[in-house]
């Protein structure tokens, strides 16, 4: 993949861990992954991750506070 801010799979998943559990959180982030044609990737550049979280934001309830927070997080990293 090209330089620049790079998000893997795995922070989503950790994110919803604790609140979902493990399963759930796998289950949610994958539904996007699939709508957006990307269920093999587990590195997205910035706007793919912001992408993401849009997704996550629209599920509303929990799963689109984290998914708010995440996208806060995103916007503030630097590496």
């Amino acid at each position: 993949m090209a330089e620049g801010i790079r998000f893997a799979y795995q922070e989503f998943i950790d994110a919803y861990r604790d609140s979902l559990g493990a399963e759930a959180a796998g289950y949610v982030i994958n539904e996007i992954l699939d709508k957006q044609g990307w269920a093999s990737k587990r590195e997205f550049t910035k706007e793919e991750a912001m992408t993401i979280c849009d997704c996550l934001k629209a599920k509303g309830g929990l799963v689109a506070l984290v998914g708010g927070m995440l996208r806060a997080r995103l916007v503030l990293r630097r590496k």
